[in-house]
């Protein structure tokens, strides 16, 4: 006769044990090789990298300041309009005119 045992385990419970063995192990495999990234950033010549960013910052940056202080203004006032319309067809829609 074989020797069978029962689990009172359900399956959703084995499942969710298993789920987190498998989170734990990625999580343990990206931490390690973070680890690794660190030493070899030191070796990194960072002239060419630093001029790449100034030019970026100096360049591309200031256009999307002026296009996001044109852009606030008109969303809010969309927002508002938006707001009032939808208030406004809610008090109709109670009143059932």
């Amino acid at each position: 006769m074989e020797n069978t045992t029962v689990s009172n385990e359900p399956k959703t419970a084995k499942l969710r044990r298993k789920a987190l063995a498998l989170r734990v192990s990625a999580v343990t495999l990206i931490m390690s090789g973070l680890a690794l990234v660190g030493p070899a950033a030191a070796d990194i010549n960072w002239t060419m990298i630093t001029g790449l960013i100034d030019g970026m910052a100096t360049n591309l940056l200031p256009s999307m300041v002026t296009l996001v202080t044109s852009a606030v203004p008109l969303l809010i006032t969309l927002a508002i309009v938006g707001f009032v319309m939808t208030f406004l067809d809610k008090i109709l829609l109670m009143l059932k005119l």
